[in-house]
């Protein structure tokens, strides 16, 4: 009676681990194959934030008896993350305002929120890269590369990578809070030699050599910056400008002004020139985030306030900055003047 009743209970628990499985991979084929498309062309992260956020634990409760749903997870855990941009970015600008009008205390207020922000950050960037290492792998040094035949495996493996990075990035904004291991940035450059480079608009070597600024004494860092470079001008010509914006953050990361100008100048050319591909709309209106908030920091150390509107690409204490900024003022004292004041 006893063998029976553990048989039952055995046969139950494979009937229900293969009936999640079925319903994980229908989920997992959804997202791939209607949401996350739709969300690429909406052209806002906002959206992408919001599905990652709204999905991540819906599809994430499946992964355990889904390859699908574990792929599809690494995504929705990835785009959940990018909802601490705007909490670290603002966070950020707060403290450089609060310093340029002498506000210590406000600043140092500014920098804690800041660093919360970085910690959840990093929480969710690092629980998709772990979640791409479980549905892929990243190769150690002289392993092969994971099969990646779909073009839905090599984008989510480019996302996991790139997921990596940032679980990194942003730990280090926490203080080493979280405890992201700081060999992750050496197993996303093998992993992304697994990747198309021409295929995914620069992106995988763009990833490299970032790191590789970095680490100016690690053998492959021949020359980064002419990779970068590169990559850059790759994604401009594609319309998902992406390593632009990479290429951006790595001239900031190092203190390289000229570079980091340089960068947001090209950006800033580029999506007046050019519409972005409508495929892929939400990864390039990110990527113009990512180049937007170097030049908000910019003109926040500099000036107090942010890029003025519409002038991505000016810098202060330039002419082409100076007359708008101008212009605006002059308009709004303008409508107080104008404001009637009859009781």
């Amino acid at each position: 009676m006893r063998r029976l009743a553990l048989g039952l209970l055995a046969l139950g628990y494979l009937t229900l681990t293969a009936c999640h499985g079925t319903i994980g991979g229908v989920l997992a084929d959804t997202t791939n194959t209607l949401i996350l498309p739709s969300v690429m062309q909406s052209g806002d992260p906002g959206v992408g934030c919001a599905t990652g956020e709204a999905l991540g634990s819906m599809v994430g409760a499946y992964a355990p008896y889904s390859r699908k749903a574990l792929r599809a997870s690494v995504v929705s855990t990835l785009s959940a993350g990018m909802c601490l941009d705007d909490d670290v970015w603002e966070a950020e600008l707060d403290a450089a305002r609060a310093l340029h009008r002498g506000d210590v205390t406000a600043a140092k207020d500014a920098r804690i929120r800041e660093a919360r922000a970085h910690e959840v950050a990093a929480q969710r960037y690092h629980a998709a890269f772990l979640k791409l290492d479980a549905a892929y792998g990243v190769p150690q040094p002289g392993e092969d590369c994971p099969r990646l035949k779909k073009t839905s495996d090599q984008f989510t493996y480019m996302m996991g990578l790139s997921s990596g990075l940032l679980a990194v990035i942003h730990d280090a904004g926490a203080q080493g809070a979280v405890g992201v291991p700081l060999d992750i940035p050496a197993a996303v450059v093998r992993g992304a030699n697994c990747l198309d480079d021409d295929a995914w608009w620069g992106v995988p070597k763009a990833m490299q050599a970032a790191m590789l600024v970095l680490q100016p004494d690690h053998p492959d860092a021949k020359d980064p910056w002419g990779t970068l470079d590169a990559s850059a001008a790759k994604g401009r010509a594609a319309r998902v400008r992406l390593a632009g914006s990479f290429a951006a953050q790595a001239a900031s990361s190092v203190g390289d002004a000229e570079r980091l100008q340089g960068f947001i100048a090209q950006h800033a050319e580029a999506i007046g020139e050019t519409p972005r591909d409508p495929a892929w709309a939400m990864l390039d209106a990110y990527a113009t985030q990512l180049v937007q908030h170097e030049s908000d920091r910019l003109w926040a150390e500099a000036t107090g306030h942010r890029t003025p509107f519409g002038e991505l690409g000016t810098f202060p204490g330039t002419a082409a900055a100076g007359a708008p900024t101008e212009l605006s003022d002059d308009l709004l004292d303008g409508l107080l003047d104008d404001t009637d004041t009859t009781p």
